[in-house]
């Protein structure tokens, strides 16, 4: 019955991808996250919903940074192709027990993994918590909604900004921020008279004071988004400068609607969600085995939405949740779509997925321990439901980047499963594996159909990685697969496999400015470096933040066009980084008059790799800028010159692309002296 389900699914989704592919590319899809929840981050699990996750959280720190959950969802989040997390913000001040400042660590993870161009963060005001229990707090009422409160007051906007905004964006740094038109953008979730009195005349003061102390603090003006009620309750928001969209939420109950799209000032925003409440309460939304979502998304995204933001990724005190879904009890019984309202963990996941901006990527990374189904033998660790439930042997892993968990203890006919894995083009697949012993093979089975064996290389270590590349299986055209791995013999450890499609096509581009050395945890953490290279500088540089760069010219890379030669001297214009050792690479440099072409060796096939492009140059020059391409993709023209080294330092490019060699080209395609080129940074993701 699951394989008869599954082309079911595939048959439909591919219909949806059909329709709605055009629209989705130039659209954004976030995700609510109540991340102070305590129970879904440390465990345990002490309430009984229907969509409680797969993963099992068991640490005794709420908001260490060391706390695994983070991680575990980050991956999901990544998985489902999602662009901005909206953390639920709920207020500092006077009930101090989640202020923003609590995400800090997924924050510094999606840094660390190198994912800050990925996945950015929004700012959900859950202003129920954040305005109005926190104001009855403060005056003797408890944390509760007994008194609404007066906005008229302007003694009340402090906990609007104050005790919530300003620590949110203390704590997410503005190259995290998820932004429309380079504004930071603000989710406000309500605005109902239950809550909030003298709202007329202002509502529209208090968002202008918001927009004064976020100029004044952090030198923006953010988009704000309110309860598409906001106009009515105070007529001068329509006044130009106060708000900038509204959203319509969802309407809990068996008439829903369970989606929104609401279009003000020419500003379209959807608001969706995956299931609300369970079977008996008056405001279920029935999840109609993952209908309900997909109907949402096409109702917002293949509707046209600017933007669609998804209640809630971790929601599953409101059965709400989008994560991976267990689907195995504690005592190891199968649990059935009556018991979790999902057909298979992954499902809410991949339709997310479907509808985002990517929904064919040319790398996808499936985690071991993430998969759907999974059978064939009966563990061997000695823990029992470590990580999800079931017999099924998983341990944390020190492989990088990235860490997590993997799957040992394997033994031979073990088997993991994926359910509607998207594919596109021709890919190779790619499985992390550690083993130290010889002849272990395995192979994969998609769609039914059993691929030839291979035997994987051994590594010398059970926790020593390397990539295995399975080769192609033949060419795609936007469909979707089940996809089963098969361990023949047993003796290895998994960490994850990838789709990977090789060639230059599948290159990514972001650009920006810099002003310090964080700019080189674009390309992830420093155990994420392959290389670094400071062009025209005969030595090696160690960064105050732990990147070195070598000198050149390198083993590693060659670049050169006509015209090239060695310069010193590009920041004589005044700034620093605050690191010397990278303001010296970075007043190093080659340049030129013609078009530069930079060749990266030392890569692996199958591996995804981000390369940073660094050009600086403080002196009066002018304007300048450089452009990258590679294959067919192209990047945004980026400014790098800046007088004196205010406000910027300089400019980068971040191209990402999968190895179909072990050589790589990339072309500065950028005229005159924007051939310049200072450092190259290589991590592997």
């Amino acid at each position: 019955m699951k394989y008869i389900t599954s082309r079911f699914l595939k048959v439909a989704f591919s219909l949806i991808i059909i329709l709605f592919v055009q629209q989705m590319r130039a659209q954004y899809i976030g995700v609510t996250m109540g991340y102070q929840y305590h129970p879904v981050l440390t465990g345990p699990l002490d309430y009984s919903t229907l969509n409680l996750p797969l993963y099992t959280p068991n640490w005794p720190g709420q908001y260490d940074a060391n706390n695994p959950t983070w991680g575990v969802w980050l991956e999901q989040l990544q998985q489902a192709g999602v662009d901005f997390i909206c953390p639920n913000c709920t207020g500092s001040w006077p009930h101090t027990n989640n202020p923003p400042s609590q995400m800090a660590p997924l924050v510094t993870l999606v840094n660390s993994r190198g994912l800050a161009n990925q996945i950015k963060f929004a700012l959900f005001d859950d202003n129920a918590a954040s305005w109005c229990a926190q104001y009855n707090q403060s005056i003797g009422n408890g944390f509760s909604y007994a008194a609404p409160m007066d906005m008229s007051n302007t003694n009340n906007w402090r906990f609007l900004y104050d005790y919530n905004y300003k620590i949110f964006y203390q704590t997410v740094p503005d190259a995290n921020r998820f932004k429309i038109n380079g504004r930071p953008v603000i989710f406000i979730w309500s605005s109902s008279p239950t809550m909030f009195t003298n709202q007329q005349g202002n509502l529209s003061r208090a968002f202008a004071y918001v927009r004064q102390c976020c100029q004044r603090d952090f030198g923006f003006n953010p988009l704000i988004i309110d309860d598409w009620a906001t106009t009515k309750r105070d007529s001068t928001c329509t006044n130009a400068g106060i708000l900038d969209g509204m959203q319509g939420w969802f309407i809990a109950g068996p008439t829903g609607p369970s989606y929104t799209l609401t279009n003000w000032n020419g500003f379209p925003v959807g608001v969706a969600v995956a299931e609300f409440q369970h079977p008996g309460q008056s405001g279920y939304l029935d999840p109609n085995h993952g209908q309900l979502f997909k109907t949402g998304l096409a109702g917002t995204v293949g509707a046209g939405a600017t933007y669609t933001l998804c209640e809630g990724f971790t929601d599953s005190a409101e059965d709400a949740a989008i994560w991976r879904a267990r689907n195995v009890n504690t005592n190891g019984a199968p649990l059935n779509y009556t018991n979790v309202l999902y057909d298979y963990p992954n499902q809410r996941l991949n339709i997310l997925r479907q509808f985002s901006r990517v929904p064919f990527p040319a790398t996808l990374t499936c985690e071991a321990e993430g998969c759907d189904w999974f059978g064939g033998a009966n563990g061997g660790n000695g823990r029992t439901n470590f990580y999800r439930n079931g017999n099924m042997a998983i341990e944390t892993t020190t492989d990088t980047p990235g860490g997590g968990y993997n799957v040992g203890w394997i033994q031979g006919g073990e088997w993991l499963e994926w359910t509607n894995v998207p594919l596109n083009g021709t890919p190779h697949f790619v499985m992390r594996v550690a083993t130290p012993n010889s002849g272990v093979m395995a192979h994969f089975v998609i769609d039914g159909v059993v691929k030839s064996s291979q035997t994987l290389p051994s590594t010398g270590g059970w926790q020593t990685y390397t990539n295995m590349d399975f080769g192609s299986y033949g060419t795609y055209t936007q469909s979707y697969h089940d996809v089963k791995l098969v361990f023949d013999n047993g003796g290895e450890n998994i960490n994850w496999w990838k789709i990977a499609t090789p060639g230059s096509g599948d290159a990514t581009f972001s650009s920006g400015t810099f002003a310090d050395d964080d700019v080189l945890s674009l390309i992830g953490a420093p155990a994420n470096e392959l290389y670094g290279v400071a062009l025209g500088g005969s030595f090696t540089e160690y960064s105050a933040n732990g990147y070195s760069f070598e000198s050149y010219p390198s083993t590693n890379i060659t670049y050169g066009g006509a015209g090239a030669y060695g310069y010193s001297g590009f920041l004589n214009g005044g700034g620093t980084s605050g690191d010397s050792s990278f303001d010296t690479v970075l007043n190093k440099g080659e340049l030129g008059i013609n078009n530069g072409v930079l060749t990266l060796g030392g890569l692996t096939s199958g591996v995804t790799y981000n390369v940073l492009l660094l050009e600086a140059d403080t002196r009066a020059v002018g304007t300048r800028a450089f452009q990258m391409t590679a294959g067919s993709a192209s990047s945004p023209s980026q400014s790098y010159a800046f007088s004196g080294g205010t406000p910027s330092l300089g400019g980068y490019i971040l191209c990402t692309f999968t190895a179909a060699s072990s050589s790589y080209t990339i072309t500065n395609t950028a005229s005159g002296y924007g051939y310049q080129l200072n450092a190259v940074l290589v991590g592997q993701q």
